[in-house]
Formats: C-alpha cells, sequence, structure tokens
C-alpha cells in the first residue's frame, strides 16, 4: 500500500499516532515516521481538548484529588497537576521554607550557634558545646 501526503495528513488530522498507522498499513514505525519527515506533515497536538481542560477543573474545584481526576479522565497525574496549576487552584507556596503553606505545621528552627566572620574568613562559635568521643 502506497501512503500518499494526502492519506497520511488524514490520518494525522484523526488523531492516529504513527504506531497505529504502521500497524494499519503493515509498514514499519520507522518508514512512518521517514514519511511524515519527507512530506512535512507537523506532528499531531498533545495538548489535552479544551472540554476536557474545563471538566479537570471543575472536579478540582469539586474537591477531587488528582489521582482521580487523573484515573476519570485517562490523563497522568503530571499532566492533571499542570494544568491544575495553570488554572491556579495550588496553595502558594511559602518562599522561606518552598511547601505549600498548608504543609508548614512547625515553626521553622532558629539556629543556637553564633556565626563568625573574622577577618573575611567564616567561624562558628561553639564554646557552649562539647564533642563527645
Amino acid at each position: 500500500m502506497e501512503l500518499t501526503k494526502e492519506q497520511l495528513a488524514i490520518w494525522r488530522q484523526q488523531g492516529m499516532t504513527n504506531v497505529e498507522i504502521a500497524e494499519k498499513t503493515g509498514k514499519s514505525v520507522g518508514t512512518v515516521n521517514v514519511l511524515f519527515s519527507r512530506y512535512r506533515i507537523p506532528k499531531r497536538s498533545r495538548a489535552v481538548p479544551e472540554e476536557k481542560r474545563r471538566r479537570l477543573v471543575g472536579m478540582k474545584e469539586k474537591g477531587w484529588s488528582t489521582k482521580e481526576i487523573a484515573e476519570e479522565l485517562e490523563l497522568s497525574q503530571c499532566t492533571v497537576n499542570n494544568y491544575i496549576k495553570a488554572a491556579g487552584l495550588r496553595p502558594e507556596k511559602d518562599t522561606e521554607m518552598g511547601l505549600p503553606e498548608t504543609y508548614i505545621m512547625a515553626v521553622p528552627r532558629i539556629p543556637k550557634i553564633t556565626r563568625l566572620v573574622i577577618r573575611g574568613h567564616k567561624y562558628l562559635d561553639v564554646t557552649d558545646y562539647f564533642i563527645r568521643g
């Protein structure tokens, strides 16, 4: 079966992958890849359709977990997290500790060791501490 540019373009618009096209035509995946390159047919879009994105955001607003959303919409959890972050539904990060505010459970530790700078060299004052041998 001879693969024409028009036929390949139609299959690409239908959302078929190169593997599916290769199986359908009996050609190798490498041959299909070469033909797409030769005919300069653009790669298929991997973006999530607008309708699915709206459902994803709506589900998150209703309290669904990212795992539940991913399973329901047949997406990866990473993809779900990326679209949730883009929609602004992730808690803001605390700049000091790098964690979402909802995860901060303790007061940040204040170091007890005094830091000294003498003639450009940094030292730690450990006179109140001892080392066990």
